[in-house]
């Protein structure tokens, strides 16, 4: 079972949940990169692409919902830092362009599918992320009046840091205490599932 990862090589968070502006009454995390440029989010874990929400249809941000997945596609939960295994949507928001990413497509265990970006109310590159329980296929106006997934968990519920490759910088955890899991977990299961695909292909 898949342990999901801090989905961006560089960890920094620049605002954590229940504090002020836009997060005020609300769980979730903005994570800005490494710098002041556009840094790449990764897959947190096997991933299907649920919904593409587009500035030009909602009217103010570009986000992407991804649900957890095995290689079929089909819904599997995953192993949450704090122990539990859920079927988990995560929401991505910001990116500039987001007309690369499908309904459908599958995402695996670290690869590249989002980037930071400035669409919407933000003061810099970074993106807004969102976990909720079971997977979804739209944001809801809760009733602070913010549009977010239902069923919210922390971030620091879910996610892992993963030895050898998840770099603190910058503002770092903003106060979050991830979980550490050794690099091999990740690698061993990854050279699973390329010679189960090349089985199928095979076939």
């Amino acid at each position: 079972m898949e342990k999901p990862i801090f989905p961006m090589k560089e960890v920094s968070i620049s605002q954590r949940g229940f504090t002020q502006g836009s997060h005020k009454n609300l769980e979730a995390i903005d994570i800005n990169g490494k710098d002041t440029g556009i840094s790449d989010f990764v897959a947190p874990c096997r991933v299907k692409v649920l919904a593409v929400l587009k500035k030009s249809t909602t009217g103010f941000n570009n986000t992407v919902l991804v649900g957890t997945c095995d290689k079929k596609g089909s819904k599997t939960a995953v192993k949450c830092a704090n122990g539990k295994e859920l079927v988990l949507t995560f929401a991505f928001t910001h990116d500039n362009n987001i007309n690369d990413i499908q309904v459908g497509q599958i995402f695996n265990q670290l690869e590249v599918f989002y980037q930071e970006g400035t669409v919407g109310i933000t003061s810099g590159n970074h993106g807004h992320v969102e976990i909720g329980v079971g997977w979804q296929y739209k944001k809801y106006k809760d009733k602070y009046g913010n549009w977010c997934l239902k069923d919210l968990v922390a971030a620091d519920d879910v996610f892992w840091l993963l030895k050898d490759y998840s770099n603190i910088c910058n503002v770092g955890l903003n106060g979050y205490n991830f979980p550490w899991t050794e690099t091999k977990t990740v690698t061993e299961k990854t050279s699973e599932l390329q010679e189960g695909d090349e089985t199928m292909r095979l076939k």
